[in-house]
């Protein structure tokens, strides 16, 4: 993500001060991409330090992972503590080498069993590399329609045709909001993906109490669903992994 956040600060200060020249983009569209490279230049570069925020994160010792998760102890990942700020919860960094994060109430409230489920759902995310995945839909999503419309907008003339106007702004704020749906139901995807991974190395009554805690420390929820989580709900969730063994509930 870095390197690709570098070319386009790059790519857009070359068009803005004309050492590259192409026809079809005007100053109002160099205006917007400069921008959004240097607000996707600085998301690249500090999102990977997030974890400045917690204060009080602790690195997992080799021999309580090694306790838990024996498989992945070996591997060249990192395990950190913390206390979050808003909900528990667990996810990856890519820092210099991959690194897990886990809320202290979650490793508080569940057994080692449990928290293999969560442990190994985070590593089908590093083998997947689904961060890399997750930033780059949702910089399609969010930032390539809007582009090519400001493109369109300044290489066609709609001025005299009202009813066109119209037409056209109609169809660019569907295809927006399709494309941020999509970039929303994809991660959904591989959210799905990573639990059923997951489920390989756990017996399916820890997987079902591991859910149950979970929902109960707020970390995601038993029946609601929206076009714009990131997260699928406790059903939808057990409904992918019924999918995958017809005998999990």
């Amino acid at each position: 993500m870095r390197t690709i956040s570098l070319i386009f600060i790059i790519f857009s200060l070359a068009l803005k001060f004309k050492l590259i020249h192409l026809s079809f983009i005007n100053e109002h569209s160099i205006k917007y991409m400069l921008g959004f490279a240097i607000g996707l230049f600085i998301y690249a570069f500090l999102g990977p330090h997030i974890d400045l925020l917690f204060l009080d994160k602790k690195e997992l010792e080799y021999n309580y992972i090694n306790n838990i998760v024996p498989e992945l102890a070996e591997k060249d990942i990192v395990f950190f503590s913390a206390n979050m700020i808003f909900k528990p919860n667990a996810f990856v960094l890519n820092k210099k080498k991959p690194t897990i994060f886990i809320d202290n109430k979650i490793i508080n409230n569940l057994s080692n069993a449990e928290l293999r489920f969560i442990l190994f759902h985070e590593y089908s995310h590093i083998k997947d590399n689904d961060g890399l995945k997750n930033k780059l839909s949702m910089l399609l999503a969010f930032t390539v329609v809007p582009l090519v419309m400001s493109i369109l907008v300044a290489n066609i003339n709609l001025s005299s045709y009202p009813f066109v106007i119209i037409l056209f702004v109609l169809i660019f704020v569907i295809i927006y909001w399709v494309g941020i749906i999509l970039n929303f139901k994809y991660r959904r995807k591989r959210e799905l993906k990573a639990d059923k991974y997951a489920v390989n190395y756990v017996d399916k009554e820890d997987v079902i109490s591991s859910f149950q805690k979970l929902i109960k420390l707020n970390d995601f929820d038993r029946k609601s669903k929206s076009l714009l989580s990131s997260h699928p709900p406790l059903e939808e969730r057990l409904k992918n992994l019924r999918e995958r063994d017809r005998n999990l509930i």
